[in-house]
């Protein structure tokens, strides 16, 4: 099947089902995922690896159909799913620097489609990097990805580390959670899930830059009353993208539209709902 990825004029809705499969063969096998390792990640002179060019397609394959680009996010997921050994491959080419040669790694395919004006690709790369931070392993991957910089406008010089973001982002899911609710769906949506992140921050870190747990307890109480907020995070599991994430662990999108939320998502929010209240 491999072999069949690399071939040209593959029809699209064949390329499309055969990347699907894969995927489901060796989400939960790790002896499947092994063997993918020995035929997949070929590097040469003139072949790229099979991930690499997947992974490309994917962030930069603006003109190739959309249900391609999620098969592959599928794909990835799959692969990395408890697999310390992909992770660790991807993780360890994440420092983003200016060199050409940096430019043609994995991990610079997610950085890049992380930042970049295409939804579709941005979409994917957050995905992809919470696949990435999924499950366990070595604290010292944990550190390097907080070490990562993103440098939004492409310059070096105005980077800033995940962990110097967080610090902003903390302000924005207050500022989120606080506007007028009555917006659209995903409006709804989106400030259901700032209320989900700051009830995971509060209970799983003493601090947040100058933030400490009751500072920001104290700033919610200040903004908005517990009520308020405690309703605004349980919209989250009636969503109707939370729903239909909830009941297909096959990502499965027929547009950018139905961009939202994944099935694993759903399942960290299961198992964190019952020891993050506010």
């Amino acid at each position: 099947m491999c072999v069949i990825l690399q071939l040209a004029n593959v029809p699209m809705r064949i390329l499309i089902q055969i990347i699907s499969t894969i995927a489901d063969v060796i989400d939960d096998s790790a002896e499947n995922k092994k063997f993918l390792d020995s035929v997949m990640n070929n590097y040469g002179i003139i072949q790229q690896s099979v991930l690499y060019n997947l992974l490309n397609v994917m962030i930069n394959g603006r003109d190739k159909p959309f249900e391609l680009r999620i098969a592959i996010l599928y794909f990835l997921r799959c692969y990395l799913y408890q697999n310390e050994f992909g992770k660790s491959m991807i993780i360890s080419t994440l420092s983003y620097q200016s060199e050409i040669a940096n430019h043609y790694t994995l991990g610079s395919l997610l950085i890049n489609g992380y930042v970049s004006n295409d939804a579709v690709a941005s979409w994917c790369s957050s995905i992809g990097f919470s696949c990435l931070i999924g499950g366990h392993f070595d604290k010292a991957h944990k550190e390097e990805m907080l070490k990562m910089v993103i440098s939004i406008d492409q310059s070096p010089i105005n980077g800033k580390t995940l962990m110097e973001l967080s610090s902003d982002l903390l302000k924005n899911l207050i500022s989120q959670v606080c506007l007028d609710s009555d917006t659209d769906d995903r409006g709804r949506l989106i400030q259901s899930l700032c209320a989900f992140v700051l009830c995971l921050c509060i209970s799983s870190y003493n601090k947040i830059g100058s933030y400490s747990n009751d500072s920001i307890k104290q700033l919610i109480c200040k903004e908005i009353n517990i009520k308020s907020f405690q309703d605004i995070r349980k919209r989250l599991s009636e969503s109707e993208f939370y729903v239909k994430a909830f009941q297909n662990p096959q990502l499965k999108l027929a547009t950018p539209d139905e961009m939202a939320l994944t099935y694993d998502f759903t399942q960290l929010h299961e198992y964190t709902t019952s020891s993050t209240e506010v």
